[in-house]
């Protein structure tokens, strides 16, 4: 996680995140696991994201944070697997900038309602504070979505040399 020093002034223009240190750290996931899917949100990096999916064109998809009823349905289903145990947080793995990211995440309600009649929300950043980041959390929602994309698509992890193939 790229994230401006505290003690760097907000007003200085000068820091800005090393691109050729994310786009190492892409590299290196996409070299170390089987990813299925990667769905990056393009604004401010979109030559950057551009030149991931054309490296990985199966894997690497944009995908726009800002398209209001898509991401209120995507937040939804995080919601949801929230609720229902299929993601969990905390414990020994617990990381605490993820932890800060989620909590600084605020909801705008939407005049939209799901297929229920409830109303819809989008994440936003809390009274407008630029310092308050939710980054992560933003980061951690499209990675859930990208899984609930490959398990409907039948994805399966690969088999390792050797293994038998199991039944799911």
């Amino acid at each position: 996680m790229w994230e401006r020093p505290d003690d760097d002034d907000l007003e200085d223009d000068g820091w800005e995140v090393n691109e050729a240190e994310v786009t190492a750290a892409v590299e290196d996931a996409m070299t170390r696991y089987a990813v299925w899917k990667m769905y990056a949100d393009p604004p401010h990096w979109t030559e950057t994201v551009g030149s991931w999916a054309a490296k990985w064109p199966d894997r690497v998809e944009e995908w726009w944070t800002a398209r209001v009823k898509p991401m209120a349905y995507t937040l939804r289903e995080y919601r949801e697997a929230i609720d229902s145990g299929s993601i969990t947080f905390g414990g020994e793995h617990s990381h605490e900038d993820f932890v800060r990211h989620l909590g600084n995440a605020g909801r705008k309600e939407l005049k939209i309602v799901d297929d229920e009649g409830k109303p819809l929300d989008v994440l936003q950043k809390q009274d407008g504070r630029a310092d308050l980041k939710f980054d992560a959390a933003m980061a951690s929602v499209l990675s859930w979505k990208a899984c609930l994309d490959a398990r409907k698509s039948g994805a399966r992890p690969p088999r390792p040399v050797g293994m038998p193939r199991r039944i799911y």
